[in-house]
């Protein structure tokens, strides 16, 4: 019946294929689903993880050409080639913890710095404009946290 209609076996591998993936859907629901922690965005601040809350923190952002992107033991960092002045400070480098409790999100912020870096694409960063919410080896007189991070077109 087929060896005259190979057209017709094609349509019927592609049903048996659909009926296998809706079948798989099934039972086994939430293979792609996401989890809660995987859809917080990426700018979720340290502080509001830590304490759930960052509403006393105080924020700036700025626009920045990628000078270069870098990876230490204790943080990652971006610095821009042109300057943001905070205060009576120039900030050119924003940084973001790696233990354990920021890595996921270092993680991320790390994969948008490089990929923007490599098309040279400038971002658009969030910071905390207090040094005090540095991370460990950001000097506070031309580094602050970054909170949140995107590409810009």
């Amino acid at each position: 019946m087929f060896r005259n209609c190979p057209f017709q076996v094609h349509i019927i591998a592609l049903l048996l294929l659909c009926v296998a993936g809706v079948l798989l859907a099934t039972v086994f629901p939430q293979a792609g689903a996401r989890s809660a922690e995987a859809n917080k965005p990426t700018g979720v601040s340290s502080r509001a993880l830590a304490s759930g809350s960052d509403s006393s923190a105080s924020f700036a952002s700025t626009t920045c050409t990628i000078g270069d992107v870098s990876v230490f033991e204790d943080r990652i960092h971006v610095r821009c080639t042109n300057s943001t002045t905070v205060g009576a400070n120039y900030v050119y480098y924003f940084a973001f913890p790696t233990d354990s409790l920021h890595a996921a999100t270092a993680n991320r912020f790390l994969v948008l710095l490089n990929t923007a870096y490599a098309l040279n694409k400038q971002i658009s960063i969030r910071f905390y404009s207090d040094s005090a919410s540095n991370p460990v080896n950001c000097n506070v007189s031309d580094c602050r946290q970054i909170t949140w991070l995107t590409t810009l077109p």
